[in-house]
C-alpha cells in the first residue's frame, strides 16, 4: 500500500495509480510521470511513492535536484548513486568503474576525460547487479532540473533495460518547449511511459489540509475565497490561509485578497514584462465582476488592443466569448501591484457603465474617498438584492462597505446595517464573524432598549454553540422589545420555542406554540401558520399528544405532495428537520432520510450550524437503520460541520454519533470515551436531550462490558433526569431494552416491569413500532424471568411481527438471540438453536462483534443439532434452496440481502451439519432426499 504522508489529501487515484505501478506484477510500465503546476502536490505524491517502494522490500535510488543544480554535470547520477557501497563498483571493468567514479569525483582519473558511453554503461550494469539482489525504484523529483549528462545517462539505461525490477518514479512541471521527458519516450515500447496529471484538489480536500495545517480553522467565506483564488492548489491555498490568519487587518471588504509576499513575487514577472499600457487595462480586467469586453470597450476603444501583448504571454486568454486570466494568481497580482489611485480611477469609470445594482454599487463603494450617504444607501439595496439572489456572502460584503461609507452622524442607519451585516455573514456560515459584530452592536445600545433583531440573531447563534442559558435569556429579552411588529415577535417565538425544546422543558414550549398560532392567525399569514403548525405537532409529540393530521403532513411533505415555507431558522434546525426528526422518531426512517437528505442539500456551502444537526440525525438513522458504513461517514462529516462553526460545544453533536457506533460495533472503550465526553459537554451547555442520549449510550456500553451495576447508575440517572412523566423526545431516546435487561441482570423484576408500563403507555399514545416491537420483547423478558415460559414465548412471536415493520436490524438480531436464550431454557432446544443463529447470522451482516460473541456463547450452551438437511435453520435451508437451483454466492446475499461472506459461513455450517465436504455433494444429497 502506498503510504500516506501527514500533508496528503485528497489523492486517492493518483495514490492507487502509485500503488499499481509500483506492483511487479501489474502491466509493463517502466516510467510513471507526476505532472502539474508548481506547488500542486507532485513532491508530496512523489515522496509517498518512495515510501511505498520501502515498505514493499525495493531498493531506492533517489534524488531531487534544484534549479541551481541543473549547471553541474552528473549531479543526479551522483545523488542516485550516493548511498551504494562500492563492492557494486568493484564488480564494473576497470575502464566503466574508472569512467564512473571519476565522472563522480570519487576518485581522480589519470587518463583522458570520461567517456559518456562508458558513465552510461557502468550506470546501466550498475543498475542490473543492484536489480538482481532486489526491486529497484530510481525515484526523481523535479526532472526540469535534471542536468542534461544525467539525463542522457537515466535516457540510455531505462531504454536498454529489459526484465529487469528497475522502475522510474518521476516528478515534474507541466511540459514545456524543453521537455526532459521527450527522451526518455525514444526507443521505449508502448505503455512503458504512463502519466498521471497532479490536478487541483477539490474544496473539500483542501478544507481537510487547512484544517490539518493552520493554527485555526478558516471561516466558510474565507475558505472559499482561498479555494478560488488558490485554484485548489494545495501549496498556493496554504500560503494564502497562513496570511489571512497573520494579517487579518489587511483585508478589506469587496477588494481581492493580498498574496504572499514570495508567491507574489512569483507570478509577478509575467506582468512587469507587459508594456505599461496594457497592465492599466488589466486592472480593469480584475476589477470587473464578469470580464465582458463590451464593457471595455465602451470605456475604451483602445482597451482590446492593449490587452493583446497579455494575450500573446498567456497572462489572459479567451474562453467562451469572455476574458479571463489564465491563473486566478496573476489577478490578484495585477491587482497588488496597481496603486490606489488607479484603482479607484477604474472602479469609477466602470461603476458608470454596468448594469447590475451590486456591481455598481461595488465600485461606487471601491472609487469612494470617504462617508456618502447617497453611496452607502446604493450598497445597502445592493446588498438587499445579493441576499434575495441566494448569494448572502456578497451580500455581507456590500453591507460592510455600506457601514463604512455611512456618515457618522446616521447612527441607526450605521445599526441596522450592521445587523443585516451579521445576518448575511450567518447565512453564509460566518457565525463567529456574526456574533462580534451583534455584540459590538448590543455593547452601544442603550440598555433596555436593545435592538430586537440583534438580540434575536445573537440568541439564535447561541442556540447553535450550545450556550442554552444564554440563547434563553437573550430571546426573551428580544421578545419584550417586539412592540407591535408581529412578525418579528413570531420570529422570536419560533427561535425561542427551539431552545426551550433543547433544554427539556416541552411544556413551555408547548405554550409559546400556541402563541404563535395565535400570532399567525391575526396576521392571517399563509407562511407563519405553516410555521405554527410545524412546531406546535413537533412539540405536541414531546408532550405525549398524538397529532393524526400532523403526521399526515409530514408524511405528504416527504412524498413531495406538500411544500414547506422555507424560512430561515438561523443558528437551528433547518425547516424540513423538523419534520424530518419527527418521521424518525415515528420509525418512518425512509421518508425521514429523504426529508434529511433534502435539507443537506439545501444547506450546502451556508450556515454550518444547520449543517451539523442535519448531519448527525442522519448518522444517527444509519446507526439504527444497520448502515454502519454509511453512518460513518456522516459521523466524519458531521466532525467536520462543527470544526467550522468555531463552537466547541456543538462537538456533543458529533461525539454522541461516535459514541452510538462505537458501542454498537462493540468498540466499548472508543465509546465510553466519546460518551463521556459529550456528555461533559452537554452538562456545561444545559442540552438535556444530548445529556440523555450520552447517559444512555453509557448505560448501553456497560452493560455490553458485563457490568449491569454500572450501567444501571447511567440509566437511573437518565430516568431521573426525564422525571416521572416522561416528558420529551419518545422515540428519540431507545434505551428502554437495555434498561430492563439491566434491571434483570440486577434482580430488579419491579423496575424492570415499570419499563414496560412506560412501553406500554407510549404504544398507546403514538403506535409505533419501536415500543410495540421492543415494549413485547421486555415484556417476554420479564416473564421469562419469573419462570412464566407460557407468557414468554407468545410475547417474542409479538415482537418479532412487529419487527417487520421497525428497519432496526440490529434490535431483531437481539429479540432473536433473548428469544432463542429462552426457548433453551424452556428445553426447546432445536428451535432456540435456530433464533441463535438466525440472530448470528444479522449480527456478523452487521459487523457488531460484541452480539456476536454474546450469540456464539449462547449457541454453545445448546447442545449441537444431529445431522440432517431437517436440522437446519431458516436462513440456512433458504441458502441451501437457492445453491441447489444453481445460484452463486453472490447471487445468493443479493437475494437474501446478506454479505457473500456471511453466505460462505452459512455454507460452511450447512457443510458442518451434513458432513459434507462441496457444493456437488450438497446438490447431491439434497436430490437424493427429494
Amino acid at each position: 500500500m502506498v503510504t500516506r504522508v501527514r500533508e496528503l489529501v485528497g489523492r486517492e487515484v493518483e495514490l492507487a495509480r502509485i500503488e499499481q505501478f509500483l506492483d511487479l506484477t501489474q502491466g509493463s510500465a517502466r516510467i510513471l510521470l507526476l505532472e502539474g503546476e508548481p506547488g500542486i502536490g507532485k513532491t508530496i505524491l512523489w515522496r509517498a511513492g518512495r515510501s511505498a517502494a520501502i515498505s514493499s522490500g525495493c531498493r531506492l535510488l533517489s534524488a531531487a535536484p534544484t534549479e541551481a543544480e541543473s549547471a553541474l554535470p552528473y549531479a543526479v547520477v551522483g545523488d542516485l548513486l550516493d548511498g551504494v557501497a562500492e563492492d557494486a563498483f568493484a564488480r564494473l571493468s576497470p575502464p566503466l568503474r574508472i569512467a564512473l567514479e571519476a565522472a563522480l569525483f570519487r576518485a581522480r582519473s589519470t587518463h583522458e576525460p570520461a567517456d559518456q558511453l562508458a558513465v552510461s554503461t557502468a550506470f546501466l550494469r550498475t543498475l542490473r547487479h543492484l536489480a538482481a539482489d532486489q526491486p529497484v525504484l530510481l525515484a526523481v523529483d523535479d526532472l526540469q532540473w535534471v542536468d542534461p549528462p544525467s539525463l542522457r545517462v537515466l535516457n540510455f539505461a531505462v531504454r536498454r533495460l529489459d526484465r529487469e525490477p528497475v522502475k522510474v518514479l518521476a516528478a515534474r512541471r507541466f511540459a514545456s518547449a524543453n521537455d526532459p521527458a521527450s527522451l526518455f519516450r525514444t526507443g521505449l515500447g508502448d505503455g512503458q511511459l504512463q502519466r498521471v496529471e497532479v490536478g487541483p484538489l477539490a474544496l473539500n480536500d483542501i478544507d481537510d489540509l487547512l484544517l490539518r495545517r493552520l493554527q485555526r480553522p478558516l471561516r466558510r467565506p474565507e475558505l472559499d475565497q482561498v479555494f478560488a483564488i488558490s485554484g485548489g492548489n494545495p501549496f498556493f491555498a496554504l500560503e494564502i490561509g497562513r496570511y489571512i490568519l497573520e494579517h487579518p487587518s489587511t483585508i478589506r471588504a469587496g477588494e481581492p485578497l493580498p498574496l504572499p509576499r514570495r508567491l507574489a513575487d512569483a507570478v509577478s514577472g509575467r506582468i512587469t514584462k507587459l508594456p505599461p499600457a496594457t497592465r492599466d487595462i488589466l486592472v480593469a480586467l480584475v476589477a470587473l465582476a464578469h470580464s465582458d469586453e463590451a464593457i471595455l470597450w465602451q470605456i475604451d476603444p483602445n482597451a482590446l488592443a492593449a490587452l493583446d501583448p497579455a494575450l500573446n504571454a498567456e497572462v489572459i486568454e479567451r474562453s467562451e466569448g469572455r476574458l479571463r486570466f489564465t491563473h486566478p494568481l496573476l489577478a490578484s497580482v495585477v491587482y497588488g501591484m496597481a496603486d490606489a489611485t488607479t484603482r479607484r480611477r477604474w472602479h469609477s469609470r466602470l461603476a458608470k457603465v454596468v448594469h447590475q445594482p451590486e456591481d455598481r454599487a461595488r465600485h461606487l463603494a471601491l472609487s469612494a474617498t470617504g462617508p456618502d450617504a447617497a453611496t452607502a444607501q446604493a450598497l445597502e439595496g445592493a446588498a438587499r438584492s445579493a441576499n434575495a439572489r441566494g448569494a448572502p456572502d456578497a451580500a455581507a460584503v456590500l453591507a460592510q462597505q455600506a457601514c463604512d461609507l455611512t456618515p457618522a452622524d446616521f447612527p441607526r442607519d450605521i445599526e441596522r446595517r450592521q445587523i443585516m451585516r451579521a445576518e448575511y455573514r450567518l447565512r453564509a456560515g460566518d457565525a463567529a464573524g456574526a456574533r462580534d459584530l451583534l455584540n459590538a452592536v448590543l455593547v452601544s445600545s442603550r440598555r433596555g432598549n436593545r435592538p430586537m433583531d440583534a438580540l434575536r440573531l445573537i440568541g439564535s447563534i447561541m442556540f447553535a454553540s450550545g450556550d442554552l442559558d444564554e440563547a434563553e435569556r437573550l430571546l426573551v429579552e428580544a421578545l419584550s422589545q417586539t412592540g407591535d411588529d408581529e412578525r418579528g415577535r413570531a420570529l422570536v417565538e419560533r427561535d425561542l420555542i427551539h431552545v426551550l425544546n433543547q433544554r427539556g422543558n416541552h411544556q413551555a414550549a408547548f405554550e409559546h406554540c400556541l402563541r404563535l398560532v395565535e400570532i399567525a392567525n391575526r396576521c392571517d399569514d399563509a407562511s407563519l401558520s405553516g410555521l405554527a403548525i410545524r412546531l406546535k405537532t413537533v412539540t405536541e409529540r414531546n408532550v405525549g399528544i398524538v397529532s393524526p393530521e400532523g403526521r399526515a403532513l409530514a408524511v405528504a411533505i416527504a412524498e413531495g405532495r406538500a411544500s414547506i415555507a422555507m424560512e430561515e431558522s438561523l443558528g437551528g434546525l433547518h425547516p424540513l428537520m423538523d419534520w424530518a426528526v419527527f418521521l424518525k422518531w415515528s420509525d418512518d426512517f425512509a421518508r425521514a432520510r429523504v426529508l434529511c437528505k433534502r435539507a443537506l442539500a439545501l444547506s450546502e456551502g451556508r450556515d454550518e450550524s444547520l449543517r451539523a444537526p442535519i448531519l448527525f440525525h442522519l448518522a444517527e438513522l444509519e446507526c439504527w437503520a444497520g448502515d454502519w458504513r454509511l453512518a460513518a461517514v456522516y459521523t466524519d462529516e458531521c466532525e467536520k460541520s462543527v470544526i467550522h462553526t468555531g463552537q466547541q460545544a456543538s462537538a456533543r453533536l458529533s461525539l454522541v454519533a461516535k459514541a452510538m457506533l462505537h458501542c454498537y460495533q462493540g468498540e466499548l472503550d472508543a465509546a465510553r470515551s466519546a460518551a463521556l465526553e459529550a456528555l461533559a459537554i452537554a452538562a456545561k451547555v444545559a442540552d438535556e436531550p444530548y445529556r440523555w442520549r450520552a447517559l444512555a449510550i453509557l448505560g448501553a456500553t456497560e452493560l455490553a462490558a458485563g457490568d449491569p451495576g454500572h450501567a444501571n447508575q447511567y440509566f437511573n440517572e437518565l430516568r431521573r433526569r426525564r422525571g416521572q412523566r416522561r416528558e420529551g423526545l419518545q422515540g428519540a431516546i431507545r434505551s428502554e431494552g437495555d434498561e430492563v435487561e439491566t434491571l434483570l441482570a440486577l434482580g430488579d423484576v419491579d423496575g424492570a416491569d415499570a419499563v414496560c408500563a412506560r412501553l406500554d403507555a407510549d404504544e398507546q399514545r403514538f403506535g409505533d413500532p419501536w415500543p410495540r416491537a421492543i415494549g413485547a420483547r421486555c415484556r417476554a423478558l420479564v416473564a421469562s424471568s419469573r419462570g412464566n415460559f407460557a407468557s414468554s414465548l407468545p410475547e417474542f412471536d409479538l415482537a418479532l411481527a412487529a419487527h417487520q415493520q421497525l428497519p432496526m436490524p440490529l434490535e431483531r438480531g437481539r429479540t432473536l438471540l433473548a428469544y432463542g436464550t429462552v426457548l433453551r431454557r424452556a428445553k426447546r432446544k432445536r428451535v432456540a438453536r435456530e433464533r441463535v443463529q438466525e440472530a448470528a447470522d444479522i449480527f456478523t451482516s452487521l459487523g457488531a462483534s460484541a452480539w456476536i460473541k454474546r450469540a456464539k456463547a449462547e449457541a454453545g450452551r445448546i447442545a449441537p443439532a444431529p445431522a440432517g438437511v431437517s436440522t437446519l435453520t431458516p436462513t440456512e435451508a433458504r441458502v441451501v434452496a437457492l445453491v441447489v437451483s444453481g445460484r452463486s454466492n453472490k447471487e445468493v446475499a443479493a437475494e437474501l440481502s446478506l454479505s457473500v461472506k456471511t453466505v460462505e459461513a452459512n455454507l460452511s455450517r450447512i457443510y458442518d451439519k451434513l458432513n459434507l465436504r462441496s457444493r456437488s455433494q450438497l446438490v447431491a444429497r439434497v436430490a437424493s432426499q427429494r
